[in-house]
């Protein structure tokens, strides 16, 4: 069963009176855990029972997670062992995923609809979103001036 700790309930209760934040917990302290709590305090949950009868919990709206990449992996393991064995996350690897997610969507104010669930990215994933490969010394030689900003403006 899942049990947070007197100091991660009150860090968890002053969270959720902000739109955003960091945990900070330190390792093996369940970060995993609470940003996945956060975000049900903040957005509302539901149960969801699959066909095959497993349990698991998801939130009311999108929930967008950021994380570093290699620790995707082990989050998930980690929530499922808490929220249930069919809890998951829908991974979000390039502004392409994300467009074909919401298939054109949009609100009257122009932001894109997604269903409600757990999407998952990185820093990284999301500083890449279809850029070019920055070219390496066999591409095209020294980095000059001229080069970078050609390569920025195409």
């Amino acid at each position: 069963m899942l049990k947070f700790r007197k100091f991660q309930r009150e860090d968890l209760a002053r969270l959720a009176v902000h739109d955003g934040g960091i945990l900070s917990w330190d390792t093996g302290l369940g970060k995993t855990l609470g940003q996945i709590a956060w975000a049900l305090l903040k957005v509302g949950c539901r149960a969801i029972v699959t066909p095959d009868q497993r349990r698991t919990v998801a939130p009311a709206k999108p929930v967008l997670l950021i994380a570093p990449g290699d620790l995707h992996g082990q989050m998930l393991d980690d929530a499922r062992e808490n929220y249930g064995s069919a809890f998951s996350f829908i991974p979000l690897d390039s502004q392409a995923a994300f467009l074909s997610l919401n298939a054109g969507r949009r609100t009257s104010d122009g932001r894109c609809l997604l269903d409600p669930g757990f999407y998952i990215t990185s820093y990284t994933q999301l500083g890449l979103n279809g850029t070019l490969d920055m070219p390496t010394l066999k591409d095209g030689g020294f980095w000059t001036p001229r080069t970078l900003i050609q390569h920025c403006c195409l």
